[in-house]
């Protein structure tokens, strides 16, 4: 006897349920696809705005570096080109041939605190030299009154004016374009350097000297023995010569150089960098032109007006 087959008691899902169920998956899967996209799109925004502001900023820090950089090499220039026309058309000093004659009267037309030109061989320094009635006016002012970075080379104000105390102290600005008394720390930073450079020439309007260089060394800027202004008898000149030797760093004795408290010294200060409140310190003694040196630059300096 046949069976009944009854096909309504099957458990498994209809056709039509299983497409049902197709299109179900389909749309749920697009769904989050869309998703997907939107949250994709969203993160990518962020990013590309995130890196917009980015951009803007490192442009504006370009910028303003460039304008800072720009204005800097300008004031460099204006003030080499400044210094460079004092020395030529108002000092008449030539770099590549000091004679020691100085045109004072045309200086001081310019800068009535004018003491002395100062000049060295291959090296950046050949210019005036001046004293205010305080160590702040020369710092950013240049010799003809103008703003500069620079300054002024300038003798601290509470010494004896014209070089004629026992020791000067001139003060100069550490230049990165190498100009003003950055060159001193060739002396402490350059092996050979005191070899081609021992020393200076320091032009006034009473008389020249040549400036033995007999020692340099490193020390802060508030070392009292170093920026002593006043000196009481002797002894304690003699005591300024002899921190000047222990101090130095050239390797040269007073067996090679003689200092005695009877001579002038120079003394050179400008910025170091070494630590906080670091200062290069060059200490020269004074030796008078011969007069037979100032005749020779007399004479040379005439060949020179001829030409």
């Amino acid at each position: 006897m046949a069976k009944n087959i009854n096909s309504e008691s099957s458990t498994g899902p209809t056709h039509r349920e299983k497409r049902q169920a197709k299109k179900a998956a389909k749309r749920e899967a697009k769904i989050r696809r869309k998703e997907a996209l939107r949250n994709a799109s969203t993160g990518v925004k962020i990013r590309n705005a995130a890196l917009n502001v980015i951009t803007c900023c490192l442009i504006g820090i370009i910028l303003v570096c460039g304008y800072k950089i720009g204005t800097t090499l300008w004031q460099y220039h204006v003030a080499k080109s400044a210094y460079t026309n004092i020395s030529e058309k108002t000092a008449k000093v030539d770099p590549k041939q000091f004679t020691g004659v100085v045109d004072w009267k045309a200086l001081k037309k310019t800068n009535s605190d004018v003491q002395g030109w100062l000049y060295q061989k291959d090296s950046p320094i050949n210019y005036p030299v001046v004293q205010g009635t305080d160590n702040d006016t020369y710092l950013h002012t240049r010799f003809d009154g103008q703003w500069s970075g620079g300054g002024t080379l300038f003798v601290d104000s509470r010494m004896e004016a014209n070089f004629r105390g026992f020791n000067t102290i001139i003060y100069g600005h550490h230049m990165r374009d190498g100009s003003m008394f950055r060159s001193l720390r060739g002396y402490t930073k350059e092996e050979g350097y005191y070899d081609s450079h021992k020393t200076l020439e320091l032009a006034t309007p009473h008389g020249n000297y040549h400036l033995q260089v007999f020692s340099a060394y490193i020390t802060k800027a508030t070392d009292p023995k170093t920026y002593k202004v006043a000196y009481d008898g002797k002894e304690d000149k003699q005591s300024y010569i002899d921190h000047a030797f222990q101090q130095s760093e050239l390797g040269i004795g007073e067996e090679e150089i003689s200092v005695t408290p009877k001579d002038q010294i120079v003394t050179l200060s400008t910025c170091a960098y070494d630590y906080e409140e670091a200062r290069y310190i060059v200490v020269c003694k004074m030796v008078p032109w011969t007069k037979a040196e100032v005749a020779a630059g007399k004479e040379a300096q005439k060949a020179k007006d001829k030409k």
